[in-house]
């Protein structure tokens, strides 16, 4: 993926270096947004999480979307705003709803860019397995430790991200395009709200500090076939699964992926102002998939 929060220090990163004042001030007005829109098509693989009632729709969308490539998922989202009068006389002018959707596009852009970025690394050393998710919540421990100076059990997720009922039709019909366009099957009316509900759900289960539940999961993993400190970080930081030489490689591509983010940035800019088309656009996207992997068409 990478985990919850190395895509927020990612999402933040870009927000502080970003010198572009139009966006910065448009990220600024639903910052939390922002955040959940870093998250990206992750917030998928929440949906229905409990194990009596998993839901495969949903996680199989995620795994779906991580496998198409940049161009192919932003000539989507990007042809449908080609319709609307985005800048006009120096500004953004667009209404509050679909200022949102722009907020929430830019952070996927940040999302698409770690991930593209860093996963064929994480896959490389470890992650192709069942550890994958141990060693993405494993770097978001030493990420935020590093680079916020905290531990992440002292924070909580929740008060960082936000769906706010006066966005919920954008970003539905944000996915709804995406599955219509992209997906083999169609998009479930609503999915995206429950699956922001379910990652509540997920991190007031598993991302805090309260003793009781360290000795609960740990008794727990006796009897559960999943490894839990792939959910717990409390867990997690008993497991050692990374040399500090591969934690410090990762940081070169977090570094890589913000100026990919920041580029991207100017690219879209330069389209809501009508400087180049749609088409010059898409072509300066990446024909890599979030998984980093190529899907140009005359590729092999």
């Amino acid at each position: 993926m990478p985990d919850f929060w190395t895509h927020i220090l990612a999402g933040e990163k870009v927000l502080k270096s970003c010198e572009n004042e139009e966006l910065s001030n448009l990220i600024a007005e639903n910052y939390q947004l922002y955040n959940f829109g870093c998250q990206g098509a992750d917030i998928l693989f929440y949906k229905d999480f409990w194990p009596w009632k998993r839901s495969k729709n949903s996680s199989q969308a995620a795994s779906f979307i991580h496998r198409i490539s940049a161009k192919d998922i932003f000539a989507i989202i990007l042809k449908d705003l080609d319709q609307s009068e985005i800048y006009k006389d120096g500004k953004i002018i667009a209404g509050a709803e679909k200022r949102g959707l722009l907020t929430y596009l830019l952070a996927f852009i940040v999302h698409y860019s770690l991930d593209s970025i860093s996963h064929p690394f994480i896959l490389a050393n470890g992650g192709a397995g069942q550890k994958h998710k141990l060693i993405e919540i494993k770097i978001d421990i030493y990420m935020i430790d590093k680079y916020w100076n905290k531990d992440v059990l002292e924070l909580n997720p929740q008060s960082y991200y936000q769906l706010k009922a006066e966005f919920k039709e954008e970003i539905e019909r944000f996915y709804a395009n995406i599955f219509s366009e992209l997906l083999p099957y169609p998009y479930k009316a609503g999915m995206i709200e429950g699956a922001y509900t379910d990652l509540k759900k997920y991190h007031s289960l598993f991302c805090d500090n309260k003793q009781y539940k360290y000795y609960f999961f740990k008794l727990l993993n006796y009897l559960y076939p999943d490894e839990l400190a792939s959910y717990s970080y409390q867990l997690a930081k008993d497991k050692e699964i990374w040399s500090a030489e591969n934690y410090q490689q990762f940081e070169n591509y977090f570094a890589q992926s913000l100026n990919k983010s920041r580029e991207y940035f100017t690219l879209l800019f330069n389209y809501f102002k009508k400087e180049i088309s749609l088409k010059e656009t898409l072509s300066a996207f990446s024909s890599r998939d979030f998984l980093g992997q190529n899907k140009a068409k005359n590729s092999l």
